[in-house]
């Protein structure tokens, strides 16, 4: 719309980022890159002890997005094959069944780690409040970083299979809270003595 058309030019200045940085010789665009985004970088668990090569590439292959407010930037249930990092602007995480927001997400903050390291499902819904810059990292952008980087790998690995862990035991604390929160059946009335035959029925009329 023309609405959404003028706000991404008051965010961007008017500026196609992608295309400036495409224009750029690599061994420039790579350090303009890790400049603008090695701090979102960092400040993910999993790569904070990563190497300067590592996060230098990671910079690079990050991709640039702006998402109106109101759009669901990750679904509920769907399998995961991105990263996402908040540049600016506010998102919100929403319980499984959307009907409230458990967790605030602003600048700076990231969401979605554990998707680009194990195909697995969505835990909640993220939706924007505000306009949002932000960046993606996809499962095989990722994947390409750590052919390069071994080392990194393994290391990464081994801490995404403790961030799995905690997504696991969240699962299964939004099924239990789910399973609390259903409407408790009244039991069927049993009927004992086994099923009646045919020859067994009386008749109640006189």
């Amino acid at each position: 719309s023309e609405y959404y058309s003028v706000q991404l030019w008051l965010a961007t200045g008017g500026s196609d980022e992608t295309q400036i940085l495409s224009a750029l010789p690599c061994s420039l665009r790579q350090n303009v890159c890790l400049f603008m985004y090695a701090q979102l970088l960092i400040n993910v668990p999993m790569f904070q002890t990563a190497e300067f090569g590592f996060i230098q590439s990671l910079a690079d292959r990050l991709h640039p997005l702006i998402y109106p407010p109101l759009e669901l930037v990750v679904v509920c249930g769907e399998i995961g094959r991105e990263m996402f990092f908040c540049c600016r602007g506010e998102c919100e995480v929403l319980s499984p069944d959307n009907t409230s927001v458990i967790l605030k997400i602003s600048g700076g903050m990231y969401f979605g780690e554990v998707a680009i390291l194990f195909s697995v499902k969505r835990l909640a819904s993220v939706r924007t409040v505000t306009y949002c810059d932000m960046l993606s990292l996809s499962k095989a952008a990722l994947g390409e970083a750590m052919r390069d980087y071994p080392h990194e790998a393994k290391t990464i690995g081994a801490a995404a299979e403790e961030r799995l862990q905690h997504y696991e035991k969240q699962k299964a604390q939004a099924a239990r809270r789910k399973q609390k929160a259903k409407p408790k059946q009244k039991p069927a009335e049993v009927i004992r003595g086994g099923p009646l035959h045919k020859g067994q029925l009386k008749s109640t009329s006189t």
